[in-house]
């Protein structure tokens, strides 16, 4: 996924092997369903992080609970980035 220069931190992160494995095998949730329903297919994601201008150094979506209740009906997803110095 790459239009007009932007990249999709997803694939960028499983290209540079900085990514968690269960972020690999759970890329995210169905939109508007239970959280616990994930996807194991990268291509029905439906979040995503787009950039350009910095250098991926890791993606993790979050799978955390509070008194088993996730944050949202979507997985967050978190992602650490450099920014590249262009000139």
């Amino acid at each position: 996924f790459d239009t007009a220069g932007w990249k999709d931190a997803f694939i960028a992160a499983s290209s540079a092997n900085c990514m968690d494995a269960a972020s690999k095998q759970y890329p995210g949730t169905n939109v508007g369903s239970d959280p616990e329903n994930y996807v194991t297919s990268e291509s029905r994601r439906i979040d995503f992080i787009l950039y350009d201008g910095f250098d991926i150094c890791s993606y993790q979506n979050i799978f955390t609970q509070k008194q088993n209740i996730y944050p949202s009906d979507h997985l967050p997803i978190k992602a650490r980035m450099d920014f590249s110095i262009l000139f």
